[in-house]
C-alpha cells in the first residue's frame, strides 16, 4: 500500500461536490455499516440516512460517514446518551455537556443535514465556501486539518462495503 497514493486519492475526494443524491438504498447502507463495524449502533438507520440525504439533496455517504466518524460508529457518549451522532454543539474542552441533545438519532440526522445543506453547501448560505469537504473544513471545523480526510476515510469504507443491488 502506497501511503502517498492513498493520501493523494483522499485529497482528491475532499474536492467532490457533496450535493446530490447517491443511488443506494437504506438496506444497502445498513449492510455496509454492518460490514464495516458489526454491531454498530448505527445499524437500522440506513433508511433514515438515505431519506434525509435525498430530501436535502446531500450525498448520503457524506452524512453517514460524518456521523460514523463523529460518534465512533454510534458508540460515543454523545451518541448513546444524547442521540447526537455528529457531536453538534460539542467542543474539545466540553465533548458531552455542551453537545446538543436530540429526541432521537433520526432527529439528529435531520437537524445536522439541514444545517449543513442550508448554511454550508448552498451558494448564498451563511458559511458557504464551496460544496466540498475542502471548502467545509476551514469554516465548519477550523483548526482541524484532518477532519476532511477522516470523513473521506469513513465515506470510502462505506462505499466499498456497500453491496450491489
Amino acid at each position: 500500500l502506497d501511503l502517498g497514493v492513498l493520501q493523494q486519492r483522499e485529497r482528491v475526494v475532499v474536492l467532490v461536490d457533496l450535493n446530490g443524491v447517491v443511488d443506494v438504498s437504506g438496506t444497502q447502507l445498513d449492510a455496509a455499516i454492518a460490514a464495516a463495524v458489526p454491531g454498530s449502533p448505527l445499524l437500522g438507520l440506513g433508511n433514515t440516512f438515505v431519506n434525509v440525504a435525498q430530501l436535502h439533496g446531500v450525498n448520503v455517504y457524506f452524512i453517514t460517514g460524518y456521523a460514523a466518524m463523529s460518534s465512533g460508529w454510534g458508540n460515543n457518549t454523545a451518541a448513546t446518551e444524547l442521540n447526537n451522532l455528529f457531536g453538534y454543539g460539542a467542543t474539545a474542552a466540553c465533548p458531552v455537556d455542551c453537545a446538543a441533545q436530540f429526541a432521537s438519532r433520526g432527529e439528529s440526522i435531520e437537524f445536522v443535514t439541514a444545517i449543513l445543506k442550508t448554511d454550508f453547501l448552498t451558494p448564498g448560505g451563511r458559511f458557504y465556501n464551496g460544496p466540498t469537504l475542502a471548502g467545509l473544513e476551514p469554516i465548519y471545523v477550523p483548526g482541524n486539518s484532518q477532519w476532511a480526510e477522516n470523513v473521506v476515510a469513513h465515506m470510502n469504507l462505506l462505499r466499498e462495503k456497500t453491496p450491489c443491488p
